[in-house]
């Protein structure tokens, strides 16, 4: 696609963005964010495209324990969880459930790693009521699933 229609166009962002996603989903973090910096440089055309690109640099900053582990910059990590929450719902709806769970779920555990426990089980909750329960963390014994006599 890129001989055809050049590095920089436009129309890549789509195709980009949904191999950040999958990359993402496997948590290939590098991987996903070459491809996240490849859709930052390409010019954007509507504000759904900045918001797509914003909430796959969350996603994978949530992914990653988020700036603040890293930096210890708490005060601009949760400028950058607040400003994610305002700008999940411009996300293609194709993303936005999963990147609403891996969101709450990781603002909600920053919020309760730095003290605030009662607003991380109220934001946690309100997350799930609108996106349902972040499961990628979770996993499941094969036994479990065994039909029981």
């Amino acid at each position: 696609m890129e001989q055809t229609v050049g590095n920089s166009a436009p129309e890549l962002r789509q195709p980009l963005q949904v191999l950040a996603a999958f990359a993402l989903r496997r948590d290939q973090l590098r991987k996903a964010d070459e491809l996240i910096s490849r859709i930052e440089s390409l010019p954007w055309e509507t504000h759904v495209d900045l918001a797509a690109g914003h909430g796959l640099r969350g996603t994978l900053l949530a992914r990653e324990g988020i700036a603040y582990s890293v930096a210890a910059d708490h005060e601009s990590a949760e400028r950058s969880f607040q400003r994610a929450v305002q700008l999940v719902d411009s996300v293609p709806p194709a993303f936005r459930s999963t990147l609403g769970q891996v969101l709450y779920q990781a603002y909600s555990s920053f919020l309760k790693n730095t003290g605030k426990k009662q607003e991380a089980r109220q934001l946690r909750n309100r997350g799930e009521a609108q996106y349902g329960r972040d499961t990628s963390g979770m996993t499941v014994s094969f036994d479990s699933l065994l039909r029981r006599h």
